[in-house]
């Protein structure tokens, strides 16, 4: 993946064995993670062991690490999976370091992922889901290109405003944008 330079952030491919530990705290901080589809278990968390395994669910998924490009620090990470061929994939991203909400990571993140995912490795359509509760993702989702595909009802359980609540998933999809050139 390229990188330019002013990037704040880089990526490295695949999830490192000394990151687990890292995740494993920032998947207790109930914050970072309440909008996630699985928070109310992944909170539950005790050991590197949960954190691998779950992560590991997805035997196709591919991880990128997310770093700080001053500081050399990991702030979180991003993947792909659920690959259809090179018709579709799932895409995801994880900012888990709060210092870092905000700042324009995730844009970043999610503009050198989309341009890998479609001039690379020439996938058609890129999927992602969130909560409806999620409005900075949404917000950022929209602003990236995604376009809603469907809402499925009271499918998820997220910790929004000091509790859990039932509420739904948003689903959304970014065509290749060569797929419209002749």
């Amino acid at each position: 993946m390229s990188m330019q330079n002013d990037q704040k952030i880089y990526l490295k491919k695949d999830l490192k064995d000394d990151k687990y530990p890292l995740l494993l705290n920032w998947f207790k901080d109930i914050e970072a993670i309440s909008y996630l589809y699985a928070a109310k278990r992944i909170v539950e968390f005790k050991t590197v062991d949960e954190v691998r395994k779950f992560l590991t669910e997805d035997a196709d998924e591919v991880f990128y690490e997310i770093y700080d490009k001053d500081t050399n620090k990991f702030i979180g990470y991003t993947s792909f999976c659920s690959f259809k061929g090179k018709e579709q994939c799932e895409f995801n991203i994880f900012i888990l370091d709060k210092n870092y909400w905000g700042k324009g990571i995730g844009k970043e993140t999610m503009q050198i992922m989309m341009d890998y995912a479609f001039c690379e490795l020439q996938i058609k359509r890129i999927v992602l889901e969130t909560s409806e509760l999620n409005k900075n993702a949404l917000k950022l989702y929209e602003k990236m290109g995604f376009r809603v595909s469907q809402t499925i009802t009271d499918d998820r359980i997220s910790f929004h405003h000091g509790k859990w609540i039932k509420n739904s998933s948003v689903m959304m999809y970014l065509e290749n944008p060569s797929n419209n050139i002749p």
